[in-house]
Order: C-alpha cells, then structure tokens, then sequence
C-alpha cells in the first residue's frame, strides 16, 4: 500500500510540473471525405467548383467560418478517402449554418458509386495566416495518446513541435496549422491529428529540412519522452494535395 501511495504521489507532482496548457477558444473543423471513382474525378471537382465552393466562400466572406478548404489524395489507401471538403468555424451553429446550406445541393448527380464519411474535430491549437490559394500541400500525422496521457502528450509536443511549427508560418513556409481531436468521436478518442499545410511542394521539403535540424539536435530527449506519452505503432500520415484553400 505504502508502495502505490508513495507512486500516486510521484504521478501527482509529475502532472503538476508539466507546463501549464494555453487555454484558447476551440475551432471546430467538418470535413467531408469521399471515395470517388477514378472516371468521376473531374466531374466530382467540376461539380464542387461551381456549386460548393461559392457557398463555403460567401461563407467564409460573412463570417460564418474562418478557413474552408478541399484536398485529393496523393498517397492512396485501398478504400480510402481521394477527395475531402472540409470548413471550420468557431462555432458548432457556424458548422451547420454551413452544412445545412450544402446538403441542399444535388449531390447525388455526381455521388453514384462514392462512399463517404465525415469527422468533426475540435482543435486544441489553431493559427493561420490569411490565405486563398489553390495550390499547395496538405501534410497530417496522426498519433495515438497513451491512456491518461493527452495533456503530457500535448506539453511534450509544445515544448519540442510548436516553436518549429509557429517559424515557418511566421516566415511564411506554411499557411496555417493546427493540433486537435475528435469532437465526435467516430474512431479512437486518443487519437490526436496534427497538421500543416504548406504552399508547395518546396516548402513542404523546408518543413522537413526545419524537422530534420531539431531531430539532430535532441533526437534522444525527443524519442523518449514521445515514446512515454504516445504509441508509435500506432502513428499515420495522410498527405494531400490541395485544390483550394482560404482563411480569413
């Protein structure tokens, strides 16, 4: 008994020393992901040009939502996502204001064969610069927290990820990223997604370059304090190409 107090303890001060979090207003982020088939492709993007779009803009130009975006896969899983539309507000009302108003759209015209899904995060971290592009990369690592683990998971990821990440948007390298997790939790609530999107291919390798650099420099401290929070077997990337994006 003695042994799981004096534990219980140690555990307690531990959490107590780790940074305090930076509480900030959440973003939450519909995306809309589909698997289209190869021969819809161009009529599915035609379709999203000339009738989505011109909703998540005016969207976007009211003030509903902050940012909307779509991307198309570059690295392809059997099954999985080719095509995703996705928009974030600061609130749940701005995320139906928006959906609602796509739903009205004929959809079904351009969907036959295509199965979808949806995920609603809430962000943990948000920044983003003000953008409307239709190039550029979108990069996510998704990464599974140890139980009990998300806040020190978050510190640990601050303390080595954050200043990198807030350089290059500052110096422009990328547009926007963010840190977050699921609000409705359709998969395993430990996940946490991380993601940037870059303005090209280019920028994409100085991201990694700007990686690369503090990996040399603390690649031990880094390692085992990930390896303490969160399972590595269990990490995944997703890397798409991005057909539009804006942010206010």
């Amino acid at each position: 008994m003695h042994r799981i107090a004096v534990s219980f303890v140690v555990v307690s001060v531990l959490l107590l020393a780790l940074p305090a979090m930076a509480q900030e207003a959440p973003v939450y982020t519909f995306l809309a992901h589909w698997n289209v088939p190869r021969a819809q492709w161009a009529e599915f993007i035609e379709f999203g040009e000339e009738n989505a779009f011109p909703v998540l803009e005016r969207m976007l130009a009211d003030g509903t939502i902050v940012a909307w975006g779509s991307t198309v896969a570059v690295v392809h899983e059997q099954g999985g996502t080719t095509h995703e539309v996705y928009w974030a507000a600061s609130s749940i009302a701005g995320i139906e204001r928006v959906r609602e108003e796509l739903t009205k759209l004929p959809w079904s015209s351009v969907l036959s064969g295509a199965k979808h899904h949806d995920h609603l995060l809430q962000s943990l971290i948000h920044r983003g610069s003000t953008t409307d592009t239709t190039t550029g990369y979108l990069y996510v690592s998704i990464v599974k927290v140890r139980p009990g683990r998300g806040q020190a998971w978050r510190a640990v990821w601050e303390k080595y990820f954050k200043p990198t990440y807030d350089e290059l948007l500052a110096n422009g390298t990328i547009l926007a990223y963010e840190v977050s997790r699921q609000y409705v939790h359709t998969v395993d609530p430990r996940r946490r997604y991380v993601w940037y999107i870059a303005a090209s291919a280019d920028a994409v390798d100085k991201v990694n370059e700007a990686f690369t650099a503090v990996f040399e420099k603390e690649a031990p401290a880094i390692f085992a304090a990930l390896s303490a929070v969160a399972i590595r077997s269990e990490h995944r990337d997703v890397f798409r190409r991005v057909l539009n994006y804006a942010h206010k």
